[in-house]
């Protein structure tokens, strides 16, 4: 998948300038009144400009929080703008905002969000008794730090030959505040797995480890933790800073009913960095699907992970780009929508000691905030949106025939660019057949 680099500001601004001739992009020269209804711009004290022009309009505040306010009717004049409703703080000298005549913002970016819900690229997504397997949750809200800060970082990190992660946008970064700091998995919801005494465990995942002050390698762990007793089950390590993959194999021990899995590190103030954590029973016959998938059109197909030197788990750890994909056959997609997962991969053999992917559709996540962004085509989701909002439009002025026009239009680019539009791909593997 692409870097998502385009924003919800920058995608609302270039809508305004594309839909909104009389639109404004711009940020008030003097302090407003004290009662926080008024703004000033020296750019709207124009006196050709048609006193009515921005009755109505809408207010785009881009504060810490932005707002939303309509310009009274005849609340324009020389460069000063009245709202029918006071903004939460006086409006001061050089506050940005966006000036709207014929949407509500607010409307704009409901729409870039269904938008976004509407279209889905391809993916590669493991197979992992987790709730975050992947890191592609919004925050690590599902991760809990023990002397570390766990966080999501929307970068994609090469070291030597390597990208850490293999599909998705993020990682996992776990910076220790103090010796051995860790961040436990979620398995829904719970910072433990239910386990019983004597099964056996694959564990699996993608790290790198520095040094924050020189950028040196350090060292970075995946653990098995018997919760029940209060005991380490099983640990292995990494030194270095090109992706790698630690993997290792753990016996539930007795009187275990609580096993939580743990990706940490060794030194204060360094940090490790994650993608990618296989758990699974080595006796199970399935493995949940990921929560977003919740229909089987969306999956393309079912991979292994495969060591082009061993062609299985066989070592503590091993390279990134040692690794490629084969597809598995045989499996069926059993759907449990009231059970833990939204359905299962069925395999026909104990997944055992390999790690399992899908390949699969996933849709774009919405914006919450201006600074979130999209990897989704820019000019695509520009008409997607201008297809809907003059859409909109048309049922509430079906006399408007320049809204009709607007919306053929937009609508004609759109279905031109989904039929020669190239998918996105997934990043740092090999899909073979």
């Amino acid at each position: 998948m692409a870097i998502a680099t385009n924003t919800r500001r920058g995608i609302r601004q270039e809508l305004l300038k594309r839909l909104d001739r009389n639109g404004v992009i711009s940020a008030t020269t003097s302090d407003g009144n004290a009662g926080k209804t008024t703004m000033v711009d020296s750019l709207l004290n124009d006196s050709n400009l048609d006193p009515t022009l921005y009755d109505g309009g809408y207010v785009n505040l881009l504060v810490a929080t932005p707002e939303v306010r309509r310009v009274t009717a005849g609340g324009f004049s020389a460069g000063i703008l009245t709202l029918g409703r006071a903004a939460t703080s006086q409006i001061v000298s050089g506050t940005s905002y966006e000036l709207w005549t014929l949407f509500d913002p607010t409307m704009v970016d409901n729409a870039i969000n269904r938008t976004l819900e509407r279209h889905y690229y391809t993916t590669l997504a493991p197979l992992s008794f987790c709730d975050d397997p992947d890191m592609e949750s919004v925050d690590a809200t599902t991760w809990t730090g023990s002397n570390a800060t766990p966080t999501k970082q929307t970068y994609v990190l090469f070291y030597g030959t390597g990208a850490l992660n293999t599909g998705g946008q993020q990682v996992l970064q776990v910076i220790a505040t103090a010796a051995n700091g860790y961040a436990t998995a979620e398995w829904q919801s719970a910072p433990w797995i239910p386990v019983t005494p004597g099964e056996k465990y694959w564990l699996s995942v993608l790290a790198s480890a520095l040094n924050t002050t020189t950028g040196v390698a350090g060292e970075a762990w995946l653990r098995a933790y018997d919760l029940t007793n209060s005991a380490v089950i099983e640990t292995v390590t990494y030194t270095g800073r090109e992706p790698n993959r630690l993997h290792m194999s753990a016996i539930v021990p007795a009187d275990c009913h609580r096993m939580s899995i743990q990706l940490g590190v060794t030194t204060n103030t360094q940090y490790g960095v994650f993608d990618d954590l296989i758990i699974q029973p080595e006796d199970s016959r399935r493995l949940p699907l990921p929560s977003w998938v919740t229909q089987e059109g969306q999956i393309e197909g079912v991979y292994k992970l495969v060591d082009n030197a061993t062609n299985s788990g066989g070592d503590d750890s091993s390279l990134f780009n040692e690794w490629h994909l084969e597809r598995v056959r045989g499996t069926d997609i059993i759907w449990d929508h009231l059970g833990p997962a939204p359905g299962w991969v069925h395999f026909p053999y104990a997944v055992g000691q390999d790690c399992y992917y899908i390949v699969a559709r996933k849709a774009f996540s919405t914006l919450s905030a201006d600074t979130a962004a999209t990897a989704m085509n820019k000019d695509l989701l520009l008409d997607a949106v201008t297809w809907e909002l003059y859409s909109n439009l048309i049922e509430a002025r079906p006399e408007m025939q320049v809204y009709r026009t607007h919306a053929n239009d937009a609508k004609k680019r759109y279905l031109s660019r989904m039929r020669h539009s190239v998918p996105l791909q997934t990043l740092g593997v090999t899909v073979g057949s």
